[in-house]
């Protein structure tokens, strides 16, 4: 009995198409594995950038870093940025931490996390990285590229992927939680932690220009203009000082060398700051310059001339005096508790300038007008009389 479905020719497979299809399916494969190979000889051949980064679980600003600041840097290089995270609580990493700061003379204040190792080049803290390492990126894969630091002890912990996690990774595997968050004032006392010798003297400078401005307005404030005296002489002697000093951190700030520091802070931190620069533009340096020539000019003018505009020069050297002592109160401020290191020199010219401003206000002090003497009187015992004389 037949069956009831009959096969028509149309129904009937077809030995050419599985033919066909057969050889399409071998020619795709063998296109596969020709892309595939050569996608790996060209990431082979991708320059690659490789560094370490040291940080700590309990460090704020390496939660910053890792969770803010290089995250957008892996997503825009992707496999041509590699960055290898080691915690310092873990005892191989620390050794390897401790390793390289022999290894590249890292000393002082620079002893410390997060901390980038990338051709030869060491970043520190979470103001320096982000700022200089796009930079610092770009330009290593325009040369080729970049190997692992040559830290002692690296070699083995890099070659086995699987024992140190890489960077992207999410912050969670990193022991930080993308969640945590830290205020303003815990991330200024950190800083300020940072270097407590130079943030404790900083903070004296800071408190003493503050005084001094207060002090200053309120005589302004309580005197009359027009009975301001002539300036005192020390001013200009103070003032040539303060510009050699302007002078020589906008040489430091404009020429890029490393500044002669005393034994506490770190005045290269500071000029290496973004805040070194006024909107990107002009050195602070310069600008204290400036200031320091217009307290001379204001001078000269408030002691040679007279009448009007002496009054105006003498105005001028107080405004100008005050103007400098308050734009030192914002640099001093952010040098314990945003940048996280202290300039001595900065320092210097914030004490100099406050000097002038207390030697403008104490010098020109007005005065009140003396009265004219009152005239003796004498009485006459005997007849009471009075005699002026």
């Amino acid at each position: 009995m037949r069956s009831a479905v009959t096969t028509t020719p149309a129904s009937r497979p077809s030995r050419l198409p599985l033919t066909v299809r057969a050889l399409a399916l071998a020619a795709s494969a063998a296109l596969l594995l020709a892309l595939t190979v050569g996608a790996r000889t060209a990431a082979a051949d991708q320059p690659v950038v490789r560094a370490v980064l040291f940080y700590s679980t309990s460090c704020p600003h390496c939660h910053k870093v890792i969770t803010y600041d290089l995250p957008p840097l892996m997503r825009e290089y992707g496999s041509s940025l590699q960055i290898a995270a080691l915690d310092v609580s873990n005892d191989v990493a620390y050794q390897i931490y401790e390793a390289a700061m022999v290894r590249y003379g890292v000393t002082g204040n620079r002893r410390g996390v997060p901390a980038l190792y990338v051709d030869g080049q060491v970043l520190v803290g979470s103001e320096e990285i982000p700022r200089i390492l796009p930079g610092l990126v770009e330009s290593l894969l325009e040369q080729g590229g970049s190997e692992w630091p040559a830290i002692p002890g690296l070699e083995p912990v890099v070659s086995n992927p699987a024992a140190i996690p890489t960077l992207p990774p999410y912050a969670a595997d990193l022991g930080l939680e993308p969640s945590e968050q830290t205020s303003p004032l815990s991330e200024a006392i950190d800083r300020a932690a940072e270097d407590p010798a130079g943030s404790t003297l900083s903070i004296i400078v800071l408190l003493g220009l503050v005084s001094c401005l207060v002090w200053s307005g309120s005589v302004a404030w309580r005197s009359n203009p027009a009975l301001i005296g002539p300036p005192s002489r020390l001013i200009p002697l103070i003032a040539l000082v303060e510009l050699a000093v302007a002078a020589y951190m906008a040489s430091v700030e404009i020429g890029g060398s490393a500044a002669v520091c005393g034994p506490v802070g770190d005045c290269n931190r500071v000029h290496q700051s973004e805040y070194a620069w006024l909107f990107g533009l002009l050195s602070v340096g310069v600008f204290g310059v400036a200031g320091s020539l217009v307290v001379l000019s204001t001078w000269a003018v408030g002691s040679l001339a007279g009448g009007t505009l002496a009054l105006l020069g003498r105005l001028g050297l107080l405004a100008a005096s005050a103007f400098g002592v308050a734009f030192s109160v914002y640099l001093t401020f952010l040098e314990p508790f945003v940048i996280g290191a202290t300039c001595a020199w900065c320092l210097t010219s914030a004490i100099l300038m406050g000097t002038i401003l207390v030697l403008a206000t104490v010098s020109m002090w007005p005065q009140p007008t003396p009265r004219a003497p009152t005239p003796r009187r004498r009485r006459s015992r005997r007849a009471g009389a009075v005699y002026r004389g």
